[in-house]
């Protein structure tokens, strides 16, 4: 179902029909680490490639990111990185705890953390973000684990439950978060506030 929690193996996992066209449309021929980088980067968003789409609430893993060409900054990133990964890149996830970004929905104020994507080619760590041009980042971004990176998609995926009103999957999703990385102080923040939302003060 929609508020179903998924695996932490399927977050990464690449369908067979995305991975069959990466390897015909970027990796078929002898072709160099930057110009992997580079074809893969067109692959996300050219229409003979993959036509990405970027849509602020689609906080998907790869599979529904590919089904549905649409992708936030945090699903472009496990894009990136599952496709990093099967080009035979150093790829990982990164992110920027400070920026400049805060909305407001209803009577609930969002401030927003963000991530991107690192790859690592010939010792140089380069970055594909899909907002470059829209975030004002107050600090370079910091490379995290896969852990991390699977703690912000589920948060991501608690704070979009709880806007669609579903509270008890949100509770779950914002649970997988910090299972995944306890120390992830904006799930905590964001399980107080689900909590508090259910009625349930005391915990």
């Amino acid at each position: 179902g929609v508020g179903a929690v998924p695996d932490p193996a399927r977050i990464l996992a690449l369908p067979e029909a995305l991975r069959a066209d990466f390897q015909t449309r970027v990796l078929d021929g002898e072709r160099s680490e930057a110009q992997r980088l580079a074809r893969l980067v067109d692959y996300l968003f050219a229409p003979e490639g993959l036509g990405m789409q970027y849509q602020a609430d689609a906080t998907y893993i790869v599979a529904d990111a590919y089904a549905t060409r649409r992708a936030n900054c945090l699903s472009f990133t496990l894009l990136t990185v599952a496709l990093a990964r099967e080009a035979g890149l150093d790829a990982h996830g990164q992110e920027i705890a400070e920026t400049l970004a805060w909305r407001r929905i209803d009577q609930t104020i969002y401030r927003s953390n963000h991530v991107n994507a690192g790859v690592t080619v010939r010792r140089k760590r380069l970055t594909v973000d899909v907002a470059w041009d829209e975030i004002i980042a107050t600090e370079p971004p910091r490379a995290i684990d896969d852990a991390r990176l699977f703690a912000h998609y589920y948060n991501n995926r608690a704070v979009d439950l709880m806007q669609a009103g579903d509270i008890d999957a949100a509770l779950a999703h914002a649970e997988a978060s910090l299972v995944q990385d306890a120390g992830f102080a904006t799930s905590w923040s964001n399980r107080g506030v689900l909590q508090r939302k259910r009625g349930d003060e005391a915990r």
